[in-house]
């Protein structure tokens, strides 16, 4: 019988961000990444794992030389392309759309700077893992999925190796890290040892052993592969060897078909996290809405002939939307200055997407010119038919007309008069109503372009006034509301 297998897959776990700020974050990568090169070089049973696109980018940009020592390693089999994604995000907060992208902006990075796509997804330190991550996953093409949290005593799980089965019933096999956590310290290697060679020999497969210093990056040290060597000729019961997530895989066959099955989300660490730091949350919400909003309005400006598609930028600025998807920035367990910079993320990202969306606006209106005094598109992003509330503000005319009383009146391009009612506008310039709000709805077929115009009309609007759907009591003097009810009724709310 052959002996069980003690995979070690060294790491270097490296947060971009944490206590410390992103170009901290990018200098450690550099740092890690070349130390990690000279470790190879010098040891040819090694093998180093690492992950996450974002760290790979800023190496081929800021030092092309150490960028290309690491393809020539992962052509060599000696560095291991682990994980595929851009980052190691929060995966219960981000709308699914994100948690796609994420994985999609990854394997495209990897595969095209590399050649490679791994199989076996971790992301070790997120706080949660939500039902629905085994079909996209599987979706995407991975078979595994290896985590560290929550851990042992904050969730009961049947085994460490288990067959996890989603929300949509697709089945993936999921891996929690049992020895130790997903790096060691400085004096606990040969501790994680021990505790994966019993492991192993208690179980009868071969387990993995997380190892490298990690958190601020690091990963491997010449005393700790030194450590390795003398324990594993020591050591005779089992075998250890240098390894990657894939070739644990490889071999887990025959327990994989025997693992426990567990059902729903893994939920969940730290929880405090998901109520803080909100304005991040916030524009995490707003910052997905514009993006999928700029994307699709490109994308019909595109297929109408009118423009071109502007893969590049947009690319761009879903990375930017995607780094602040990490695990601890979205969640909130960064420092104030990492807050900043996440806020100033989005804003650049809003940016991006105020631009396309301009820009798809102006593509729709090329062509004949159309009689209009001041001329409305309203974009439709929804692919479903519906009528949906429109309101926009508009200047009356080019300078206040100072004189005689106004309103706004709403017709389709074909002089048919829409519905519309005149609101309070943001500004509050007192020059005779130059400045005006105007809400009406308007109906979508799907994704288009609609297109209206608005005149400006001397006279008061003669708009029937709407009944009012509430009937209310207000007492003045002491400046609060008395009684509210609907309208008509005598049930008061």
């Amino acid at each position: 019988m052959q002996r069980p297998c003690i995979h070690l897959i060294a790491n270097a776990h490296l947060d971009p961000v944490w206590q410390w700020r992103w170009e901290e974050g990018c200098a450690e990568a550099l740092a890690t990444f070349r130390t990690a090169v000279e470790l190879l070089d010098a040891h040819p049973e090694f093998v180093f794992n690492h992950n996450e696109a974002i760290l790979y980018r800023w190496v081929r940009e800021l030092d092309p030389p150490l960028f290309e020592k690491i393809r020539r390693l992962v052509r060599a089999g000696r560095w291991h392309i682990a994980g595929g994604w851009y980052v190691q995000p929060d995966v219960n907060l981000p709308g699914t759309e994100s948690i796609i992208r994420q994985i999609a902006e990854g394997r495209r990075f990897f595969r095209e700077a590399f050649g490679v796509a791994p199989i076996v997804a971790y992301n070790f330190d997120s706080f949660g893992h939500s039902a629905g991550l085994p079909q996209i996953l599987a979706a995407a093409g991975y078979a595994m999925y290896i985590h560290m949290r929550p851990q042992e005593a904050e969730l009961a799980l049947p085994a460490d190796l288990y067959r996890w089965e989603g929300a949509g019933g697709t089945t993936i096999l999921g891996l929690r890290i049992a020895v130790g956590l997903y790096h060691t310290e400085y004096d606990n290697l040969e501790e994680r040892l021990k505790a994966g060679a019993e492991m192993a020999l208690r179980l009868g497969r071969d387990v993995p052993v997380f190892w490298g210093i990690g958190d601020h990056g690091g990963g491997a040290t010449r005393a700790d592969l030194a450590l390795i060597a003398r324990f594993a000729a020591a050591e005779t019961r089992v075998r250890f060897l240098h390894s990657t997530p894939e070739r644990l895989y490889e071999t887990l066959t025959a327990a994989r078909a025997h693992a426990p099955l567990v059902r729903g989300g893994l939920q969940r660490v730290f929880t405090g996290c998901y109520t803080s730091l909100s304005r991040i949350k916030r524009g995490c919400a707003a910052s997905l809405g514009r993006m999928l909003q700029a994307e699709t309005l490109r994308a019909m400006a595109w297929w109408r002939g009118d423009a071109g598609y502007p893969e590049a930028a947009l690319d761009d600025a879903w990375r930017k939307h995607l780094f602040n998807d990490f695990h601890d920035i979205l969640p909130g367990s960064c420092i104030r200055p990492a807050e900043e910079d996440a806020l100033a993320l989005y804003g650049s990202v809003e940016l991006d997407a105020r631009r396309t969306m301009l820009e798809a606006a102006v593509a729709c209106n090329r062509g004949p010119a159309v009689p209009a005094y001041v001329p409305v598109t309203v974009l439709h992003t929804h692919p479903q038919p519906a009528e949906v509330p429109v309101e926009l503000e508009f200047m009356l005319c080019p300078r206040p007309k100072w004189t005689g009383v106004w309103h706004a009146e709403l017709h389709a391009l074909d002089g048919r008069a829409i519905e519309c009612q005149e609101e309070e506008p943001e500004a509050l310039l007192p020059f005779n109503g130059w400045r005006r709000k105007l809400c009406f709805m308007s109906a979508r077929r799907g994704i288009e372009a609609a297109h209206a115009a608005i005149d400006a009309v001397e006279g008061e609007a003669d708009r029937p006034a709407a009944a009012p759907m509430l009937d209310f009591a207000f007492d003045q003097e002491r400046g609060c509301v008395t009684r509210i009810a609907a309208a008509g009724r005598d049930n008061v709310l």
